[in-house]
């Protein structure tokens, strides 16, 4: 088993495994993503590669929409429903959320339910999430947003889990409920 850090402060930085015109971002192949600069997008995935992607962000997470048949219009009324603007994609147990608004450069996406465990770095007030990759392989992620902000998001994604799929709500990060 793997156990590798990455601090996402350092993006620039990374050591980029490979830059592909299409990668289709899917629930169970990709930990994260987010704009690497104006045109092209870093995917973290779930075997570890540090890729980019020929396209926006923004595109990138449309046609993740797409695929998955979630519409934005939905997503806005089921969050607008738990009380949080900051909207992610939710679908079945599958939470894909941002780290603050989307309109925000430095906005990461991560799997929620890739996600083991997250916990403030008290030196420097980031959050360090441990997400499981493909193999077991454990990914220490490290991201510059504040431990209230990180919870409020993830406990909205859950919420819309419980409320619009009630049946699959085991597995949610409770967050000392």
């Amino acid at each position: 088993m793997v156990r590798k850090t990455i601090d996402m402060s350092m993006l620039d930085k990374l050591k980029i495994d490979g830059e592909v015109a299409n990668y289709l971002v899917q629930w169970d192949n990709t930990l994260l993503l987010t704009a690497y600069d104006q045109n092209r997008t870093f995917v973290l995935t779930a075997d570890g590669e540090q890729l980019l992607i020929r396209e926006r962000l923004k595109d990138v997470l449309s046609r993740f929409a797409q695929a998955n048949l979630i519409y934005e219009y939905e997503m806005e009324v089921h969050f607008a429903k738990v009380g949080c603007q900051t909207r992610g994609y939710v679908a079945g147990h599958h939470r894909l959320v941002p780290t603050c608004g989307s309109s925000n450069g430095q906005v990461i996406y991560y799997m929620v339910h890739l996600m083991e465990d997250a916990s403030e770095l008290e030196s420097d007030k980031r959050i360090e999430m441990i997400m499981t990759g493909r193999e077991g392989d454990k990914y220490h992620v490290q991201i510059a947003t504040s431990e209230r902000t990180f919870r409020r998001i993830v406990s909205a994604a859950d919420e819309v889990l419980m409320t619009s799929f009630p049946s699959l709500n085991t597995g949610c990060i409770a967050w000392g409920r």
